[in-house]
């Protein structure tokens, strides 16, 4: 169980810094998008 519970931690470990992108991008983007909107929105 505790042999189960530290491989769990060592992926967990391993894999979080792609899941943190994973979700930070979508956020990321649409931060982005939102700007140039609002640079078009004032240039018009």
């Amino acid at each position: 169980m505790n042999n189960l519970l530290e491989n769990h931690f060592f992926l967990f470990c391993f894999f979080s810094p792609m899941y943190d992108y994973f979700f930070l991008f979508p956020f990321i983007l649409s931060i982005l998008f939102l700007c140039f909107s609002l640079k078009f929105f004032f240039y018009f």
